[in-house]
């Protein structure tokens, strides 16, 4: 896992009053409203006796009280006020903080930057068919028991729709048309393909002609380990369209939390959603069972020993990007972080604030490989 990315931590509608707790690259963190209503996220933990900061309440100053003995935090992280003191206000107690995140609220998800180096990092995207009146907008939320780089990998791989979905007929067409793949920077690339279509039946007889081919457009961001898909059903630059995100948050090691937006620009009323929420669950339990039964559930960035084809370079291009990454020395030693762990002692994300004032915090960071480690590994 790594940090230093935009994650999509929670959907806007989720956070209201009070604050939640979400789990994220192994850690926990609270997500809470300011007394604005401007989302903030800290480190779960509380410096004083280690409680759960989500099981508190937000309060009239924006800050967000430990349950256990009052401490408030404001969205900065800083004490603000330690109720069982002679002067409450007073704080002088250099630990008494905790690590606080950058939010970005926008088109209804709450982003979070994981990281110290918020400076290096794509930011988070606008999604413009958000709030578009000529969409219908649906959402899924699940959590499958895999890493995140499966839940990628399997967005990645046209060839797996036909063999997982039984898309595009006959064996012979599980070779998908020859695409290439351009980098648009060193945070994402992307693809486009034209597929054969299959013939009509039903409704699709009287919404798209007869053996008209289909363009396919994929991008690959990596703020939220987003993949963003447009497919013209009707042919290119047909109203008969239809546009989905799927966004992979590592809840740690062996679990990741999708959110999938979808968005259609033909049957529009809802009367039709029912019949598309279960061609796209459908779809969405297949990839699943496969992510949940493929070995090992968290792979690392080298993984030499399985065979790739001609066919794997999307895949391929996601793996790059994950090595920049582990060379910018951005990714969390799960090895070390194990041994550490056995000293009974939450370790945390580090955040910026880490950076301009590296002591005085209750907890230590998660180890994260560093990069020269990783420039050794490479030259032998």
């Amino acid at each position: 896992m790594f940090t230093n990315v935009w994650y999509v931590a929670e959907r806007s509608a989720s956070l209201s009053a009070e604050p939640i707790k979400v789990r994220m690259l192994g850690c926990d963190f609270v997500l809470f409203r300011d007394k604005t209503g401007k989302a903030a996220c800290l480190s779960n933990v509380c410096p004083h006796r280690g409680a759960n900061l989500a099981g508190g309440k937000c309060r009239d100053d924006g800050s967000v009280a430990c349950p256990y003995h009052g401490w408030r935090f404001n969205r900065d992280g800083q004490c603000v006020r330690i109720p069982s003191q002679t002067q409450p206000d007073k704080i002088e107690l250099p630990q008494a903080k905790v690590d606080a995140y950058p939010v970005i609220e926008k088109n209804g998800l709450i982003w979070v930057f994981l990281g110290d180096e918020p400076e290096q990092a794509a930011p988070p995207f606008d999604i413009p068919e958000v709030g578009d009146s000529k969409y219908r907008q649906i959402d899924v939320n699940e959590v499958w028991n895999c890493s995140y780089e499966r839940a990628v990998e399997i967005d990645l791989d046209y060839v797996h729709s036909h063999f997982v979905h039984g898309a595009f007929g006959e064996e012979h067409r599980a070779r998908p048309p020859d695409h290439v793949v351009e980098d648009f920077s060193e945070h994402g690339f992307a693809t486009h393909l034209i597929a054969k279509s299959q013939p009509n039946r039903g409704l699709w007889r009287l919404l798209r002609k007869e053996g008209k081919g289909v363009p396919s457009y994929l991008k690959f961001k990596l703020p939220g380990f987003c993949r963003r898909v447009q497919v013209f059903i009707g042919g290119e630059g047909s109203k008969m369209h239809f546009a989905f995100y799927h966004f992979a948050t590592p809840i740690d090691d062996e679990h990741v939390q999708n959110r999938l937006l979808f968005f259609r620009a033909f049957m529009t009323h809802p009367f039709f959603d029912k019949t598309n929420i279960k061609r796209n669950e459908q779809a969405i339990r297949e990839d699943r069972k496969i992510c949940e039964e493929i070995y090992p559930k968290s792979p690392t960035v080298a993984r030499d020993w399985e065979v790739q084809t001609e066919h794997d370079h999307l895949v391929g291009a996601f793996h790059r990007i994950l090595r920049g990454m582990r060379e910018k020395g951005w990714q969390i030693d799960a090895k070390a972080r194990r041994e550490m762990a056995a000293d009974n002692k939450p370790l945390l994300i580090p955040s910026p604030a880490r950076r301009k004032t590296p002591a005085g915090w209750a907890f230590p960071a998660v180890p994260r490989i560093a990069a020269k480690a990783v420039r050794a590994q490479a030259a032998e």
